[in-house]
This record gives structure tokens, sequence and C-alpha cells, in this order.
């Protein structure tokens, strides 16, 4: 468009760095930073899928599933006993705090982003820690690693309580208000909690010690017609609820 004074929209003089510009250099450093690999401080595991990626989230009233499978770990963090979780926390926390506020078409500030998650236990009460999810799409798969740097075979599965570090990038975005999320990279294992399936005991259930030398299922001396899984003896007077 050329400018005139008969166009008012474009003063005669310095043409102005228009938002649009402005939006293009940050997201420039935005990439350039994304780049960067860092490293979380010692937290614990939960829920490890590092070897094989987390199904994607299923709906059950629709059946349809929402997004795709993903590598994934949860590492929690206690403030009251780790400095540098506190120090690595508050940048991150300064980082976003200072990402211009957006605001929505009313006016109103949007929320910033926080990657950083309190816990709550299952009263719904904060329990003092913090926890962050890191994960990547199934085309990345993660290294995994012990202390002496040595991989980890997939047979043994990193469960919750383990020790370990994190390698990841960031990925600052100015969408929903602004925020940062971190891509799982890689994770060191410093203390293994080996993941195990749980007992029946363990889920509360009443025990008996097997008959030695006897492998065969016992599902009590009950063997007559209508013992619950015979369906040809139940009938429709048999059940209890």
């Amino acid at each position: 468009m050329k400018r005139t004074s008969q166009n008012p929209r474009i003063p005669l003089g310095r043409i102005p760095a228009f938002p649009i510009y402005e939006h293009h250099e940050r997201k420039k450093k935005m990439e350039q930073k994304k780049k960067e690999r860092k490293i979380t401080p010692v937290g614990e595991a939960r829920w490890a899928h590092v070897h094989e990626p987390k199904p994607p989230y299923k709906d059950p009233k629709t059946g349809r599933e929402k997004g795709g499978p993903m590598f994934a770990i949860d590492v929690y963090f206690d403030p009251k006993t780790d400095q540098a979780w506190k120090d690595w926390a508050n940048d991150i926390s300064r980082r976003i705090s200072a990402m211009p506020q957006q605001y929505d078409k009313d006016g109103a500030p949007i929320k910033k982003q926080m990657p950083i998650k309190p816990e709550i236990d299952q009263e719904d009460r904060k329990t003092g820690r913090f926890y962050v999810q890191i994960k990547t799409k199934a085309d990345y798969p993660p290294g995994v690693f012990d202390a002496y740097g040595r991989p980890i075979p997939p047979e043994i599965k990193i469960g919750n309580g383990s020790k370990v570090k994190v390698a990841y990038t960031e990925n600052e975005y100015d969408a929903f208000g602004g925020g940062i999320n971190f891509y799982l990279s890689a994770v060191q294992v410093l203390e293994l909690v080996e993941y195990r399936a749980q007992s029946a005991a363990a889920y509360g259930f009443d025990v008996q010690a097997p008959p030695e030398g006897n492998d065969d299922f016992n599902f009590g001396a009950n063997t007559d017609s209508k013992t619950l899984g015979s369906a040809e003896g139940i009938g429709k007077d048999d059940f209890l609820f």
C-alpha cells in the first residue's frame, strides 16, 4: 500500500512496528529456547511410561480417544527438603510471570498456565508437595539410563517412588494465556523401585497358603451345578442383589 497524506492509517515517516512483527520475533526466540535441553532436580517418579507409551484417554461415554499415545512421567518434589527444586521452580515461575499479559474479549486478564502443580490427596487437600508432568509423542521414545549412564532395558519397569532426574526441552507458548510446557528427552534413574504387579494381599484380600505340591487353582469346595460361573445352574432367584 502506497503511503500518502490521504492515507491516515500509515503516517509519513517511520513505519511503526506492528504487533505481528513482534509476534514473529517472539516466536523465533521461543523456538531457539525450545532446543535447549535442561535437567530437573532429583524427584520422585510416578506413573512412568518411558519404555512404552501411555494409551490415549478414552471417553467412557462416547468411546472416542482424546489425543494420541504419549511417553510420560510425573515427577514429584518436596520444597521443604529440596533447595535445588525451589531455585528451579522459582526460575520457571518468574519467566512465566514476565510473559506478556493476555486478555479475553471482555478485557479480563487470562490466567497464565503454570506447569508446576500442587499435589492433592484423596480428601482434596494440598500435601505441600508439587509435581510436573513431562511427556512427548510416541514417535520420540526417550532414553532411559541408570546412575552410571547404562541404558535400562524395557523389561525393567520404573515404579512409583523411584528417584529420577529428567532431561527435557521447554516450549513457551502464547495460547490460553501463555505458559511453558516440557517435552521429555530422557530419564536417569538414580534409585530404582521396580514396578511389580500387586499381590492379592496388597489389595486387602485374606489369602491362604496353598497346599504343597498342588499348583491347581482352587475356587472353593462347592462344585455343584449352582456354583457361580455355571450359567446353566443359575436361576433368577439365586442372586442376592
